[in-house]
């Protein structure tokens, strides 16, 4: 009984890390969309006249996509590599967990 307990706590575990990874994921897909269109938007303005038409500075939210002449800090490096390895690991733990319980009944 207490190893099916174990395996669906390693479970809950496994897809909390999943969760965890995805939406970080999402986040920095974000703010590199983000990032890109700000560099975008530099490069087409950058050194030219004064165009009274011309597209307005993008409005971002991502503190890595300040315009460059403010120093942004870099965006890192996709996150949530070490969330899924730690999953997976989880979710094997729990799938041994649950062989045994199955073997032990």
């Amino acid at each position: 009984m207490i190893l099916f307990v174990v395996a669906v706590a390693l479970g809950g575990a496994a897809i909390g890390l999943f969760i965890s990874a995805a939406r970080d994921t999402a986040t920095w897909e974000d703010d590199r969309r983000q990032v890109a269109m700000m560099r975008g938007w530099e490069r087409r303005h950058q050194g030219g006249p004064f165009d009274q038409k011309a597209r307005p500075m993008p409005q971002v939210s991502s503190v890595y996509a300040r315009p460059a002449k403010e120093n942004p800090a870099p965006l890192p490096s996709r996150p949530g590599q070490t969330r899924r390895l730690w999953g997976g690991l989880v979710a094997a733990c729990s799938l041994l967990a649950l062989a045994a319980a199955f073997a032990a009944s």
